[in-house]
């Protein structure tokens, strides 16, 4: 067989490290082509790509999925004809997981939701029938849902849009008769969902077995040149660029081997030494970018992806040069995992590590972080624990106790001003038979566990507590907070509502809300947290040198320090 031929087109762009626009005088060579790494099919050989017409559930095998492979050179045969090679995807199907529902819309309207896994190999075999190499497409460990909704048996909708997306309206009918829909129609339902993910995994496999067997087109590599007139000023860079230039177009002359490869690789660690935080932007612009190139070429993605992540920054989203290296770094990078791999089963689908794939992975780390704070700050709500109240009279009254100090996002959005938050608490004693809704005013504190909220009133200055609450609802004014820790008289306090600290001094226990001092504040040194302090040199003195951290650790400090200097 022939060297696979990998395809390039090169563009110069001059840079001004002036400051200047960047200008394009780019020069287009001559389509060229690239040896490849592994021998490619050619002209000569003939392969065939089978697709499965009927699975578990999907038994008509009328609708049409296209088998052909794109940018191979190879004849595609079908039917019973031998070929040389056959590209097999295996797969046992739809299996389904579970289900739930009905899940309504805020209009109403409601749908199923559908969880299944679909294990998927493409096998590659050769003349005699026997597998050369397996492609896991899925291993089958991997969950995806499907919506059951109105539009689901509409061919153009079906064919059209991806069943994972949620569509905007669902089914107008009582839970009972929707469930029952459900059930009469389900392997109907299964069916569509096992066709669809049937069809997604064949045209994945149309588009990445080329990548394996076939020619690779790419987009234009781009080198950042330096403009005519400040190339002596930097002559050491001008000749690394041109030594670059020179790399790339030996590439077509056939000799894209190991030793090119470390030449790139030595070029990307120079560009990538000539810059740094201080240097001017277009000098960045032009190292960094070089740089990226350079690794990728060399087959160095880590250190590309590195480079690229400074340089698509100066450049921006919309630049040419940064989508042209994209498309050259994917490719680049999954022809050489394809083709290089020395394990028998590639898990493949999805989990190159592309551009895309890091820019996702980021995103899904960012997003788990979010929601990781997100699910924290819901548990500062109280849910049915065993507690007890203390009336505003003293008596205590055991129960079950619920307070919602946090809302959803979703109930943000909707209700930016809950006045009740924080501020009262459903008790209910089965027993007794007694289910009240208790207000600050009706009670001077509640207990759940080991943890005890008081009432506390925040001394926050008369406009910023006519603000804070046009604002908010609650902040400034009086709220259950949690007491995290004594001193003496003085009482450290969390807020579970808005994550802040506050510190209080409780002359009697007995009294039904105290005042409290934004630890923020007590740290401001102001003229409110004066009076509050007074007499006490070793807070004020830690207070000025900023000592004071706006923590749960703060707070106990200033409270300690507090109970030391007023005994």
């Amino acid at each position: 067989m022939n060297k696979l031929l990998f395809v390039f087109i090169t563009v110069f762009l001059s840079v001004n490290l002036s400051g200047q626009d960047i200008k394009d005088k780019s020069i287009s060579l001559d389509l060229k082509q690239i040896p490849g790494i592994l021998n490619p099919l050619t002209k000569e050989n003939k392969i065939k790509y089978v697709v499965p017409e009927k699975l578990q559930y999907w038994k008509s095998g009328t609708m049409y999925i296209n088998n052909y492979l794109g940018d191979i050179p190879a004849k595609q045969e079908r039917g019973d004809k031998p070929v040389d090679y056959t590209f097999e995807l295996v797969t046992s199907g739809f299996d389904f997981l579970g289900d739930s529902g009905p899940v309504a819309f805020e209009g109403g309207t409601k749908v199923i939701e559908i969880t299944y896994s679909y294990p998927c190999q493409l096998q590659v075999k050769d003349a005699s029938g026997n597998i050369v190499k397996t492609f896991i497409v899925d291993d089958g460990s991997k969950e995806h849902k499907t919506t059951y909704h109105p539009d689901f048996f509409s061919t153009n909708n079906f064919m059209g849009v991806a069943m994972e997306n949620k569509p905007t309206k669902g089914f107008s009918m009582a839970n009972d008769k929707l469930l029952e829909k459900y059930e009469k129609e389900k392997e109907d339902i299964f069916a569509r969902a096992e066709f669809n993910k049937l069809r997604e995994y064949a045209y994945a496999c149309s588009d990445f077995i080329p990548l394996a067997y076939g020619e690779v087109k790419t987009s234009k590599p781009n080198v950042m040149t330096i403009e005519k007139k400040y190339k002596e000023k930097f002559p050491e860079l001008d000749s690394s660029i041109e030594k670059l230039t020179v790399a790339i177009e030996t590439v077509y002359t056939g000799k894209y081997d190991d030793n090119l490869k470390s030449e790139f690789n030595s070029l990307g660690d120079y560009f990538a030494s000539q810059y740094n935080e201080s240097s001017s932007k277009q000098m960045r612009k032009i190292c960094s970018y070089n740089a990226a190139m350079a690794y990728a070429m060399g087959s160095s993605f880590d250190k590309a992806y590195q480079q690229y992540g400074v340089a698509e920054d100066l450049f921006g989203i919309f630049s040419g040069s940064t989508g042209a290296f994209e498309n050259i770094f994917d490719k680049m990078l999954s022809v050489d995992f394809l083709r290089n791999t020395k394990d028998a089963d590639v898990v493949m689908l999805g989990e190159l590590p592309t551009i895309a794939y890091r820019k996702n992975e980021v995103r899904r780390a960012e997003n788990d972080k979010i929601n990781a704070a997100i699910a924290a700050r819901l548990a500062e709500n109280i849910v049915k624990k065993q507690g007890y109240v203390i009336t505003k009279d003293g008596e205590r009254i055991d129960g079950v106790i619920s307070v919602k100090f946090v809302e959803t996002p979703k109930e943000a959005k909707s209700n930016i001003m809950d006045m009740s938050l924080g501020k009262v608490v459903d008790f209910e004693n089965s027993e007794a038979k007694l289910y009240k809704k208790y207000k600050m005013g009706d009670i001077r504190c509640f207990v759940v566990g080991d943890a005890r909220y008081d009432v506390v009133k925040e001394n926050d200055g008369a406009g910023a507590k006519v603000l804070s609450v046009v604002l908010t609802g609650s902040k400034g004014d009086k709220q259950f907070v949690k007491r995290i820790g004594t001193a003496g008289k003085y009482v450290a306090y969390y807020s579970p509502m808005y994550e802040y600290y506050l510190i209080a001094l409780v002359d009697d226990e007995s009294q039904n809300e105290y005042i409290g001092y934004s630890l923020s504040k007590l740290r401001g040194n102001g003229k409110d947290a004066k009076e509050f302090i007074g007499d006490c040199p070793a807070l004020v003195e830690k207070i000025g040198k900023k000592e004071i951290s706006n923590t749960q650790e703060g707070a106990i400090e200033v409270i300690t320090l507090l109970a030391k200097c007023k005994k």
